[in-house]
């Protein structure tokens, strides 16, 4: 009987202290994740365009367009930047049409954005931006930027 007691107390405390360390698992598919897009175009640079995409809204951050064509990037009388999903919902954009200012070679883009859509990590997949710019006295010019996708630790 002494030893049944022994096993019991045992058995209870075994259970007891694995109830007690017991903590609720996180939500992995609640947490927030962080892509970096990056990608060029024959007259433009996006560079560590971040976008934190969590349930309920999607952040953009630390982007950089760069200008690579011939011409001052500050001769420009406008320029329009957008982000689209592979099936062409935008989720990102901005239009600048006067005092154009390329610091350091770059524009933020986190300056240049609007009121994004959300969207799911999946939906990355070919994600594009499109750049549209016209310098002074000439015709309008388009390019598009297909994004690589690089998911952040």
């Amino acid at each position: 009987m002494r030893i049944l007691k022994s096993i019991f107390l045992f058995m209870l405390i075994l259970v007891l202290i694995s109830c007690t360390s017991m903590e609720p698992m996180p939500n992995k598919a609640n947490d927030p994740t962080t892509y970096r897009l990056t990608g060029q175009s024959k007259a433009w640079k996006i560079d560590d365009q971040q976008v934190r995409v969590a349930q309920e809204e999607v952040e953009y951050k630390n982007g950089k367009l760069y200008y690579l064509g011939q011409k001052d990037p500050n001769d420009m009388e406008y320029l329009v930047i957008r982000i689209y999903l592979e099936d062409g919902r935008r989720v990102l954009g901005k239009s600048i049409t006067n005092n154009i200012q390329f610091r350091d070679g770059y524009i933020k883009l986190d300056e240049v954005k609007d009121s994004p859509i959300n969207f799911m990590p999946n939906q990355l997949q070919g994600i594009y931006a499109e750049v549209e710019w016209m310098m002074d006295g000439e015709a309008k010019q388009v390019e598009k930027i297909n994004l690589q996708v690089e998911k952040l630790p």
